[in-house]
């Protein structure tokens, strides 16, 4: 499973992108979010490169929600932004959303009765982007295939079936942003569950796995800032814990337990007293070859960092790579390229060592 979640952050990394190869150099600072607030101590939960002027907000949120749709918990809302204010990387929330055909929906929910990818996703953007126009839409079922290996139907006692399966695209279009036309690309990956029981009874769920906004001027193709998005990554420790957590929400949530607000805190003390060991395992079941997998899909290399002697990841293809003294690190397409003239000595050359 903790594979299978890995695969699935890689995938709606590569789903929002496109090819695309830099030119010339670039200058970027790892950000590395922590969870402050979900446990009982920090935790790293994921890292990324950005360009070291762009400015970050948001990160890890844990904000209970008792109205049965809408965002999970917890949920990642992060967005890096240029210094023109436009240009940004977005990492969407997880969501849940679901309608039935035989009953109203609780608490404002509205009726999502959407069963596949290519009707959810406008009603999905519309809800927090205004207008969109110049709407083009792309199927990316190759990133969804991980997920529908565990694809079933299953039959239940009333003579109907319930469909489980998972679809994954991609949308561009244009919308105005504080009074200016921008490009959007957003890619999802979203789990439906379809049950329909004899006489028309039909019941829908909607689980949005997160996803990726990639934003930039009229003109530009936002596809150009995959470099920097293909290098987000959950931490494989943080994504096991997380999964632990669900899990135990979710058994509560069977057992019919109504008062979940006031038990959440309880279900991360319960994990905090085994985090040091979930984390650990984890990390060592996210061996070689689920390094090497995640990264493929990516576009991105393990390099070593030559101030820590730990791996680091830069986007694959980089003719050289320096660290500078002030932490950010510099990549270029040419091979030769020396930094020091231009941005001062104390640089230090990223080699690609081999493999240990």
């Amino acid at each position: 499973m903790l594979r299978l979640l890995l695969t699935l952050a890689a995938a709606l990394i590569a789903l929002a992108s496109s090819a695309f190869a830099f030119q010339g150099e670039m200058r970027l600072k790892r950000i590395e979010v922590v969870d402050a607030y979900g446990f009982d101590r920090p935790l790293p939960a994921f890292h990324i490169l950005v360009p070291h002027d762009w400015q970050t907000d948001g990160g890890v949120v844990w904000s209970y929600n008792g109205n049965g749709c809408g965002f999970g918990m917890p949920y990642i809302n992060w967005t890096a932004t240029g210094l023109d204010g436009i240009s940004a990387v977005q990492i969407l929330p997880s969501e849940n959303w679901g309608g039935m055909s035989y009953a109203q929906n609780q608490n404002g929910c509205p009726q999502v009765m959407t069963t596949h990818l290519t009707e959810f996703l406008p009603w999905y953007i519309q809800r927090y982007r205004a207008s969109i126009r110049n709407y083009s839409y792309r199927a990316r079922p190759e990133f969804a295939e991980e997920l529908n290996k565990h694809a079933s139907r299953t039959g239940n006692a009333l003579g109907g079936e319930t469909l489980l399966y998972a679809e994954a695209g991609e949308a561009t279009y244009e919308w105005d942003w504080n009074g200016r036309t921008v490009r959007e690309r957003v890619g999802l990956i979203v789990v439906f569950s379809v049950t329909n029981n004899p006489g028309g009874y039909v019941a829908v769920s909607v689980n949005v796995l997160g996803g990726l906004a990639l934003r930039a001027p009229q003109g530009i193709d936002p596809g150009s800032y995959e470099i920097f998005a293909n290098t987000f990554l959950v931490v494989p420790g943080y994504a096991a814990i997380i999964q632990e957590f669900q899990a135990r929400m979710q058994a509560i949530a069977l057992k019919g337990v109504m008062d979940r607000a006031a038990i959440w805190r309880k279900v991360q003390a319960e994990i905090g007293e085994i985090i040091t060991q979930v984390y650990a395992d984890a990390q060592a079941a996210y061996d070689r070859v689920s390094a090497e997998r995640s990264r493929a899909m990516r576009g991105v290399e393990a390099v070593v960092d030559p101030s820590t002697g730990q791996d680091i990841e830069i986007p694959a293809g980089a003719g050289s790579a320096w660290q500078m003294p002030d932490g950010t690190i510099i990549i270029s397409d040419d091979p030769g390229y020396d930094p020091t003239e231009e941005h001062g000595s104390g640089g230090k050359k990223i080699e690609r060592e081999p493999r240990r």
